[in-house]
This record gives C-alpha cells, structure tokens and sequence, in this order.
C-alpha cells in the first residue's frame, strides 16, 4: 500500500510543479486586424494628400481629390474608436477601472497636445492635427461610460447641429470688428484657442463628432463579420447619399448664385471658377450662410462634408475588417502579439510629418 501512495503523492506534486511552470493563459483582449489595416490606409491617405497637390475638374481624376479631407477624418473616427476599446470595447467600464481610464485618457490627451504643439513650432507648412487630437481626447472623458446606442445619438446629433450652430459663431470671431479682438491677448492664447476651437484646419467644434462615431463603432462586436459588413454598408449609404445631396442642390441655379454672393475667398469669375478653388479646400473657413453647409469641398466642416467623410471612414473601417476576417486571410480578424500598434501608428504619424515636410527644410540629407 505504501509504494502506491507514495507513487500517488509523487504523481500529485510533478503536476502541481507542472501547472506553476506553466504559462497562465493570455486574458488580454485580441487585436482587431482590421482596425490596424484601416490605420494603415489613412496614414497613407495623409501621405497621398500632401504629396498630390494637383486639383483637377474631374472629381475621381486625381488622388489628391480622392483621399484629401476623408484621410484626416478617418484618423479622427479611428481615434475616438480606440477610446472605446480601452475602455471597455462593446461593455463600457465602471467603477474604479472606469476611472483608471479615464485618467490614462486625460493624460494621454496632455501629451499628444504638447507633442502637436512641439510638430506646429517647425516651420513645415503642413497643418498639424496632433493639437486638436489631444483636445478631443480630453472632451471624450466624460463619454466613455456610455453604450453604443447613447453614443449614435451623439454622434449624429453633434454631426448634424454643430455645422449650424457654431458656422455664424465662426463668422463672428473672424471679423476683425468683432468685440472679441478688443480682450486683452487677443493675439496670444485667445488666437490659439479660435484656431483650435473654430477657425483651424481641424476646428474640434465640428470634428468631435468624428470621435464620437469612432466611439459608437468601438462599443460594437467588431469580431462579428456581420458586424463589418453593417459598417461597410452603412458607411457606403451615409456617404453616398451625403455626395447625392450636394449634387443635386449645388447644381440649382439660385444656389450657386449664392454661394458666389456669399464667397469671401480669392475674387471669382463665375461658379466653375470658384468650384475650382474651393477644392483645394476650405479649412475651417465655409462661408457662414446656410447654402454652405450643403457643400462638402475638402475640410470644410460643413454638415454634408461631415456626415459623407464619416460615411467613407465608417466604409474603411467595415472593409478592413472584412478583409481581414476568418476566411479571407488566414489568421482571422483578431490575434495578439508585440508589435505596439498604437506606438507605432504615432511614430508614422510623425515620421510622415518629417517626410513630407522635407521641401521646407531643404530635404534629405545628401539630396
């Protein structure tokens, strides 16, 4: 009896040694594949923006028409999709490590507005969007408790009522007569704010709904192909019938005779002219009457160039993660592994700045 219970005793302590020697499964949620692809087609929709400058008549002629202003908002949507997936993706977090990330968030918001700022003080020429990322990093804390349907309601509230509301606000603050050019440091600090709140490239009064979209479609199952294919489709609606909805009222008559009335860019000869030069884009200076927001030239901010470059960043995203998905390439939609994609979706960030901004300091070395 006594061999037995000692070859007993020995079989239970080689497997206790066995199960502390091995590894404790991986608990961290998967990867999403597909969210990487999508990162990786904007950061080379940004790089296509900047290098092709030529705008020509035919809308789909020319790269630079296509990905110019839809690039920069799939980098939003994807930004406000990552708050959702550290927080929770689609069960938002309570509690304390509900307010564990929202301090990562706050403090991650600091240091890509600090870096935005460090990239704006070169002189590139190129319009940094890290400054007004950080902003809306830190507008995002207080909505990353909320669930996908709450944050849907945002998303195409803020979409559809911030162009109104703050257009005429902008046209005020950019009237040199304007009572709020006679505060003190109006040049300083206050200057700054505008550009980043309302009159910049990337005016966060306006782009926030990005984010909030993002958030929406982080709070998704996103490893569900369904799931992608209601994105893709989705997306593919909402653009196109934001593109069919400019189209049809730009080409009245009475609204093209307005939107020259109420033009306050370089002087134009007649609509086509002016078409041509609202294409090279509007960057946060649509003209404040209503007809504008039916327009949705590049970086306009209007309600129309809203809801379609949101359409087409929801469409990548959809694609992405079809791509991706069991079937189509091996692997499947999700997996796991060091590669740091957020550190090095920032490091292309500002690697492409260098890059592009090579003209303005002279080149590479040795060119």
């Amino acid at each position: 009896v006594e061999p037995e219970r000692l070859t007993s005793m020995s079989a239970t302590a080689a497997a206790r040694v066995d199960g502390a020697r091995s590894p404790s499964p991986d608990t961290r949620p998967s990867r999403l594949r597909g969210i990487d692809l999508a990162r990786t087609v904007a950061i080379v929709g940004m790089v296509a923006a900047h290098l092709n400058v030529r705008y020509v008549d035919d809308p789909w002629g020319d790269l630079g028409w296509v990905v110019t202003g839809r690039s920069s908002a799939l980098f939003a949507v994807l930004a406000g999709l990552s708050i959702a997936l550290v927080s929770g993706r689609s069960t938002p977090l309570t509690g304390e490590p509900l307010r564990a990330a929202r301090i990562s968030l706050t403090v991650r918001a600091v240091l890509i507005y600090l870096l935005g700022l460090a990239l704006g003080t070169m002189e590139s020429g190129i319009a940094v969007i890290l400054p007004a990322y950080g902003a809306m990093f830190l507008l995002a804390v207080p909505f990353v408790h909320l669930r996908a349907r709450a944050l849907l309601a945002w998303a195409v509230g803020w979409s559809l009522l911030a162009p109104w509301a703050a257009a005429p606000l902008r046209e005020w603050v950019g009237d040199p007569s304007s009572s709020i050019h006679s505060l003190p440091d109006h040049g300083g600090w206050m200057a700054t704010t505008e550009n980043l709140v309302l009159t910049g490239y990337y005016p966060i009064v306006f782009w926030f709904g990005y984010f909030l979209a993002g958030m929406f479609i982080g709070r998704l199952d996103l490893t569900r192909t369904a799931t992608a294919r209601a994105l893709t489709l989705g997306g593919i609606a909402v653009g196109t019938a934001a593109w069919l909805l400019s189209r049809v009222v730009t080409a009245l008559s009475s609204v093209r005779q307005r939107m020259l009335d109420t033009w306050h860019g370089d002087p134009v000869a007649d609509f086509h002219a002016l078409d041509l030069e609202a294409r090279h884009g509007l960057h946060g200076q649509a003209p404040a009457d209503w007809v504008w927001q039916f327009t949705m030239y590049p970086h306009g901010s209007t309600m129309l160039d809203l809801f379609h470059t949101l359409g087409t960043s929801v469409t990548v995203i959809g694609l992405g993660l079809l791509v991706v998905a069991p079937g189509i390439m091996g692997s499947g939609a999700t997996g796991r592994g060091g590669w740091g994609w957020g550190c090095l979706k920032l490091r292309g960030l500002v690697w492409a700045f260098g890059f592009l901004s090579r003209g303005y300091w002279g080149g590479f070395p040795g060119e």
